[in-house]
């Protein structure tokens, strides 16, 4: 998986995420999900409305999670490892 570039959270390009499947994700968790078949990396805010997978980068549009089951949370991020 390629991740672009987390400043805040020092994931770059390349590095290899530590992701848990056992982990109950909750609001601020950053993640792995499937939205449509394409594995992405977000943070995940939960509201009393609804929950948002959220960009770290500026310019794109929280994505509203839905029971559509084309859309579901893989795990959570709990590390990663820099490939030198």
């Amino acid at each position: 998986m390629k991740v672009i570039l987390w400043r805040e959270q020092k994931f770059f390009s390349g590095d290899v995420l530590v992701v848990d499947r056992s982990v109950i994700p909750k609001t601020g968790s950053i993640v792995v999900a499937a939205i449509y078949g394409e594995m992405v990396v977000k943070r995940l805010l939960i509201s009393t409305e609804a929950s948002f997978l959220v960009s770290e980068k500026e310019g794109y549009e929280p994505i509203v999670l839905t029971d559509n089951e084309d859309c579901f949370i893989w795990g959570v991020v709990i590390g990663s490892a820099r490939v030198f």
